[in-house]
């Protein structure tokens, strides 16, 4: 495979990934589905989804059906890509840890653009009384995670240090996925 055919392979897989976690946040933060952001998000997935749900159902929030078809984007591309190197059982724990680490990185960037949003909001440069769909969007998709940690920190005079302190809980995990793959690549090596 040329250059141009390994790029537009891993460009359509990383998409695919990307929407595919982007839905499965959209269900476990239980965001307004009336956002035309989550209708496009439910239009795109939807034809894939409802039948695997037959197989895969829904537990709580949990779309286990919208993980497995991530999970399932990143084993393909692994398996394009680095078949030779690592075998069957390798990829399907490398293509978890590594849906693992994109869920982790999506929340990231996330709470990274509320902060953003945030900064433009107290500037004047967004009015926060009529947002974007995105905008709400974000907020609904981090409030999950920003809001228990909101209980436990007291007043600072009108800063909200949350974000930092998940920012830095998602690193930690992240860290601790890395290791625990890198502990599982040297068991089977």
């Amino acid at each position: 495979m040329g250059n141009a055919g390994t790029y537009l392979v891993d460009v359509f897989f990383t998409l695919a990934t990307f929407v595919f976690i982007a839905r499965f946040l959209l269900q476990a933060c239980q965001v307004n589905f009336y956002n035309p952001v989550s209708q496009g998000l439910v239009k795109l997935t939807d034809p894939v989804l409802k039948p695997a749900r037959m197989v895969l159902p829904t537990i709580k929030n949990i779309d286990l059906a919208s993980f497995v078809f991530a999970w399932a984007a990143i084993f393909i591309k692994s398996y394009i890509f680095y078949s030779s190197s690592m075998g069957i059982g390798l990829l399907v724990g490398f293509s978890a840890l590594e849906t693992l680490q994109l869920l982790i990185t999506f929340l990231r960037f996330a709470i990274i653009g509320m902060i953003i949003i945030s900064f433009l909001v107290v500037l004047g440069f967004v009015n926060y009384s009529n947002p974007h769909p995105i905008i709400v969007l974000l907020h609904e998709v981090t409030e999950p995670l920003l809001a228990p940690v909101r209980k436990f920190l007291p007043a600072m005079g009108g800063f909200d240090f949350s974000p930092l302190i998940v920012l830095v809980g998602l690193q930690v995990v992240s860290l601790l996925l890395s290791d625990l793959f890198q502990r599982l690549m040297s068991a089977l090596l």
